[in-house]
């Protein structure tokens, strides 16, 4: 796999394949300082592969199921730029309450965050390149744009050749080692460079109205007959002047009504005090009238069944931050 003197590689598979991964990558044994071993306790195989390239770090992850979390950096060290390619599988990629489905082909640039979980209840591959932060920042980036970096990258050119070049190292590490970080760093100050300029300041009493009008859904979400209609009418506005409001939370309407929806689904499915519900009747309680349509949304937002979620929900509880609450 890969050449360097500090390479490593190893396969879990069979019983307790999933006990060995998560010692492998917490303990230190793969020689592993970017991911925290979490996943399931049946029915895991895997394999991680990891090598030095100068200061940076490659690895090379597949498993199925695939789950994935970041290491703490440590007191006082500054984290490392990331660069993953989703090599294969559709693994969702979650960050506090914000939850994307990936595609095989895309490209993820961020710091390291121990708030970041890719994860994916079949089989993905995920090559990551982890550069320390004082590589980039200044000479291609600064600090500040490279914080502004965590997620998803758009299909730009930079972002295309950067993604061949990430799932391209673990066979090629070798031949890379000489130039990488200097086309890495002008890949990415191109990539930075395409960056939207942040959005233009509103006015206090539009923010405020926004305010409101994200509490209202916070309160009202279970409705499974809540619409735009319904919103505008209820706060006195108009239907076109909810859309511009919800526009400045940088969802819509039906993203925030479903990403609510969801997030209370799998707050019920972690609630060991309440009594057991089947899935069909938390979907139906939290909004949704129609259970084939609650089991796309769910697969798309976390990449995993419905019924996964509970089992992983109901053995680890669920971490995620609730949108259905206000924020404290």
């Amino acid at each position: 796999m890969l050449s360097g003197e500090t390479a490593v590689a190893l396969e879990f598979a069979g019983v307790g394949a999933s006990e060995a991964w998560r010692r492998a990558l917490d303990d230190g044994e793969a020689g592993n300082t970017l991911f925290a071993g979490i996943g399931p306790e049946r029915g895991f195989s895997g394999y991680y592969a990891a090598d030095r390239i100068g200061e940076a770090l490659v690895a090379d992850v597949r498993a199925q199921p695939l789950a994935l979390r970041d290491r703490f950096a440590g007191d006082g060290a500054p984290p490392s730029f990331l660069l993953q390619a989703v090599v294969e599988g559709r693994p969702g990629y979650q960050r506090g309450a914000d939850i994307h489905l990936l595609r095989t082909g895309q490209l993820i640039a961020r710091l390291q965050d121990p708030g970041v979980a890719i994860r994916s209840d079949r089989f993905a591959r995920v090559t990551t390149i982890a550069l320390p932060q004082h590589l980039l920042s200044p000479r291609y980036a600064s600090a500040e744009a490279l914080a502004a970096c965590i997620g998803p990258v758009d299909d730009s050119l930079p972002g295309r050749v950067l993604f061949e070049l990430v799932a391209g190292l673990p066979e090629d590490a070798a031949h890379q080692a000489s130039h990488l970080l200097p086309v890495v760093g002008g890949l990415v100050a191109m990539m930075l460079g395409r960056k939207p300029r942040a959005p233009a300041p509103v006015s206090e009493l539009a923010a405020q109205r926004s305010a409101e009008v994200m509490d209202y859904l916070r309160r009202n979400f279970s409705n499974p007959a809540l619409d735009p209609q319904t919103l505008a009418d209820d706060l006195s506005i108009s239907v076109r002047y909810a859309h511009k409001l919800m526009r400045m939370t940088g969802r819509s309407f039906r993203e925030t009504l479903t990403e609510l929806r969801l997030e209370a689904a799998r707050q019920a499915f972690a609630d060991r005090d309440a009594p057991r519900q089947t899935i069909a009747d938390i979907a139906i309680s939290v909004g949704f009238n129609d259970l084939s349509q609650f089991n796309r949304h769910f697969r798309t937002a976390y990449g995993m069944t419905p019924r996964a979620a509970r089992r992983q929900d109901e053995a680890n509880g669920y971490d995620g931050p609730s949108l259905a609450r206000s924020p404290s």
